[in-house]
């Protein structure tokens, strides 16, 4: 409940500018949008009237989840007085909020994370939701066609699975697992099949962003979030493939983590003499990752990159006199891969 109301009053905030404290029946504090607590006069307590101004204050008692408080705010004039009336039903209005609206307006809710555990569980138990692992996948389509394949994975896995379009091009996906594949299902490997069902029903080539899999739907928003990081990584560092999960992107998102200052230090760390030329070649940047993503395969790197053996070999020899790494060794593979990482951020 704190938390609901905290981000209700931080709303409020945000629409009016109007800094409300929450306090509790018995005087506590309980949230607020600000800095300072102000303690309530004892007397605010026991009058029955809904709106009190003094002291240069306007103070208001609301329910909130079947518990009294009593808000207050700066400003003790008429324009305060029917702000508080506004904040009031606002506050009421939230509170049941919920109860209106639809199947996908709460699961948007809940995925974007802006329900509380209660409101979710109790959303899990209104649609007798699976006990079961999943996790989600974000479908990302051309041209406005999010509606259609949401209308497809509905009729075409059955009504366990939710699907809900987050946005004209986006349609997240909820996928269960069952219980006893938890550990072995590949979730990448179901989001290809769903990539190529789409395309043969539909004629639609998406993009998919895999979250990792969690136990239950009251940590659905995890999973969504870090769909949502995948795509965010992929429109970073490109790919190909037109699958990505946030597992692959991982130390990316552990990169962009650091400060500033400790990341630098450690890219130091790594370059020789603190020699930065690496940077400025972008052929030997992306030649060093195509051979990482080849698994440090000269053949292979060389044939993807339509260049000859010994001009592979060539510049992973001018790489290692550049930065010191031999990443042909798996070490060295992966401090350049943080390199690269580091460089695509910058």
């Amino acid at each position: 409940m704190q938390r609901e109301l905290s981000r209700i009053i931080l709303s409020v905030k945000e629409k009016t500018g109007i800094e409300i404290q929450v306090v509790s029946e018995c005087g506590t504090y309980f949230a607020s949008a600000k800095k300072e607590f102000i303690k309530v006069p004892v007397e605010y307590f026991s009058n029955q009237i809904g709106i009190i101004q003094g002291d240069g204050k306007t103070f208001f008692k609301f329910s909130f989840g079947g518990v009294k408080f009593i808000g207050l705010f700066d400003g003790d004039g008429a324009w305060e007085k029917k702000y508080a009336q506004l904040i009031i039903g606002y506050l009421e209005f939230s509170q049941n909020k919920s109860e209106k609206l639809g199947f996908e307006e709460q699961l948007n809710l809940i995925l974007t994370g802006n329900s509380t555990k209660s409101r979710t569980a109790e959303f899990m138990n209104n649609y007798s939701l699976p006990k079961l692992p999943l996790f989600v996948m974000l479908i990302i389509a051309k041209d406005n066609k999010a509606i259609e394949i949401q209308e497809f994975l509905l009729d075409y896995f059955g009504g366990v699975d939710g699907a809900v379009t987050v946005s004209q091009d986006a349609c997240a996906y909820i996928r269960y697992i069952d219980g006893e594949d938890f550990e072995t299902t590949s979730i990448v490997k179901q989001a290809e099949i769903l990539k190529r069902s789409i395309f043969e029903e539909l004629g639609l080539d998406v993009t998919v962003f895999v979250g990792s899999a969690v136990k239950s739907f009251l940590d659905v928003s995890l999973s969504y979030s870090q769909a949502l990081s995948a795509k965010k990584a992929f429109e970073l560092f490109g790919g190909s493939g037109g699958v990505y999960a946030y597992k692959d992107y991982l130390l990316s998102k552990i990169i962009e983590d650091l400060s500033e200052e400790r990341l630098l230090g450690y890219v130091n760390s790594l370059i020789l003499d603190g020699k930065s030329e690496i940077f400025k070649d972008k052929e030997l940047i992306l030649t060093g990752e195509c051979f990482l993503k080849n698994n440090l395969n000269l053949s292979e790197t060389a044939r993807e990159m339509f260049i000859h053996r010994n001009t592979l070999t060539y510049r992973l020899d001018k790489i290692e006199r550049l930065t010191g790494l031999d990443i042909k060794k798996f070490s060295d593979a992966v401090n350049f891969r943080i390199l690269y990482l580091t460089s695509k951020m910058d």
